[in-house]
């Protein structure tokens, strides 16, 4: 321990600089000679001295920036700022975001200082898509100050209309003070590629499903999509059609018609019930991170038998969705949906009720993301709570459990017995919170493998049947990140609540 505080003693210099300000000239001089070390040191010792002041976090992290170490350098900089602001820090914090991809941080900051003004805007990647489906999402106006909140918007804008898979919009800096955007998109036409087809068929096909979609009819970013499911407990017929802008209107249409026949395994003995009807719907971007969803549903049905809970007749609701992203970097992403809605005499409805749900769904990267479909490292989180009055019907209740399109996982617990809803509690009222990690371990550029580890808690109340309470599940799954196709995932779950159930899950996309 002596030897190691003389040795400190011997390299420090006999005699130096001893106040901040001497030491942070000190510093800057290093730099100039190219002696970028002992600079970093000599910053280093000025922020011990007095950590309240900016000058040496400033110069530090102007060294981390020439020598390409961008992320250190926002960071520096950042807390340079926190203590005081200075138009050149902040210029500096916005070329290293800028640098490292981060454009809209990066424009958060020049804004501050009413910069860039827009010079032009460029999109590629467009072969069958009309060049105005894009440009019409873009509210940019050339010369004006190109703010990061319309950034985001045009973003989410294109995001909205429904065939790109893949938006990436980023800022050019020009020596004039203005900055170009360019827009690149990926397209989805016709009926994709033969690989998304043969992967998309083959696992529908486990499900005793045919699925067809149609992208992008006539250039215009029309979707047209029909699905066939066979199992002879579950059959349902379904078309849709998403329609961004028709007839001029500032949103994107959404129609679904469907006819089903699912059945139920209750306590008091099966139950089958014939529906149909269609659900029409109008979704429309409102700002930088809000989508607002107005739709309506209606459904005519009847069932096999009499029950309290599932009256024969309409259900016609209207129903509003407000989508919000709260955070969205780089690293970490933070979105919230709040929805409700309300079957009513008035709509022609035979069975009144109402309901609402909120979501909270966080994902934080750990690790610096890429373009593939898996990423290298995240945890993911969301929080489900969801309630409706003492009139909704059994087929509008919450069915969590493990599926392939389970819109609650649940997933130790088989959503379907033989295809017969029921094998999990189905209630009015729920609260649903879903963990995962899911780490990448192979990459290459058509495809990755990763896994994950999951744990999903319900607790599910005022049930169609049995005593109210809760379960717990944990399990592992395999992840496919497949270029043009997303992702597939096969889950295997086992409950931790004493029943002694397990399952086995596999679909599209992450499970939540």
């Amino acid at each position: 321990m002596i030897g190691h505080l003389v040795l400190i003693l011997l390299q420090a210099p006999a005699a130096g600089p001893t106040s901040y300000e001497a030491l942070v000239a000190l510093g800057m001089e290093q730099a100039r000679q190219g002696r970028p070390a002992e600079a970093r040191t000599t910053f280093d010792r000025a922020i011990l001295m007095d950590g309240r002041r900016p000058e040496a976090l400033v110069e530090r992290s102007g060294l981390d920036f020439l020598e390409a170490r961008y992320d250190a350098a926002a960071d520096g900089l950042a807390r340079a700022l926190a203590l005081r602001d200075d138009p050149y820090a902040r210029e500096l914090r916005a070329s290293a975001l800028q640098l490292l991809g981060r454009f809209e941080d990066a424009l958060d900051e020049w804004n501050r200082l009413e910069q860039p003004r827009l010079g032009e805007v460029r999109v590629t990647g467009l072969a069958k898509t009309r060049d105005s489906v894009a440009r019409r999402e873009l509210r940019f106006v050339e010369g004006d100050l190109l703010r990061a909140d319309s950034f985001r918007e045009a973003r989410l804008r294109l995001q909205e209309v429904g065939v790109f898979p893949r938006v990436r919009v980023r800022t050019v800096p020009r020596e004039d003070r203005r900055a170009d955007v360019e827009v690149a998109l990926a397209e989805r036409h016709g009926f994709g590629s033969w690989k998304e087809l043969a992967v998309s068929a083959g696992a529908n096909a486990l499900r005793h499903q045919a699925r067809l979609a149609y992208w992008n009819a006539g250039g215009e970013g029309v979707v047209l999509r029909a699905e066939y499911k066979w199992e002879s407990t579950q059959p349902h017929v379904l078309g849709s059609v998403s329609w961004p802008r028709p007839f001029g209107l500032p949103a994107r249409l959404l129609v679904v018609g469907q006819r089903a026949r699912p059945q139920y395994a209750l306590a008091d003995g099966p139950l089958t019930m014939r529906t149909r009807g269609p659900d029409v719907a109008l979704r429309r971007v409102v700002g930088p991170r809000t989508v607002v969803e107005l739709g309506w549903q209606f459904r005519d049905r009847t069932f096999s038998r009499p029950r309290p809970d599932a009256p024969e007749g309409i259900v016609s609701a209207l129903g509003l969705r407000v989508e919000r992203s709260l955070v969205d970097s780089a690293r970490l992403r933070l979105h919230a949906t709040l929805s409700g809605g309300s079957a009513l005499a008035a709509l022609g409805s035979d069975v009144p009720f109402s309901q609402a749900a909120l979501s909270l769904r966080v994902e934080r990267e750990l690790a610096t993301p890429d373009d593939h479909a898996l990423g290298r490292s995240t945890i993911a989180a969301r929080l489900s709570l969801g309630a409706g009055t003492s009139g909704m019907p059994l087929d509008m209740m919450y069915a969590p459990g493990a599926g392939s399109e389970a819109e609650y996982p649940l997933r130790g617990h088989e959503q379907k017995t033989d295809g017969i809803l029921g094998a999990t509690p189905i209630g009015r009222s729920m609260g649903l919170l879903n963990l995962e990690w899911r780490q990448r371990l192979w990459a290459r550029p058509v495809a990755q493998l990763g896994f994950a580890v999951f744990a999903d808690v319900i607790q599910i109340t005022r049930r169609a049947a049995g005593d109210d309470g809760s379960l717990a599940d944990v399990g592992v799954g395999l992840r496919l990140g497949w270029s043009g196709a997303g992702v597939v995932r096969v889950d295997y779950g086992w409950s931790l609540s004493g029943d002694g159930r397990t399952a086995f899950s596999a679909g599209f996309g992450h499970a939540f």
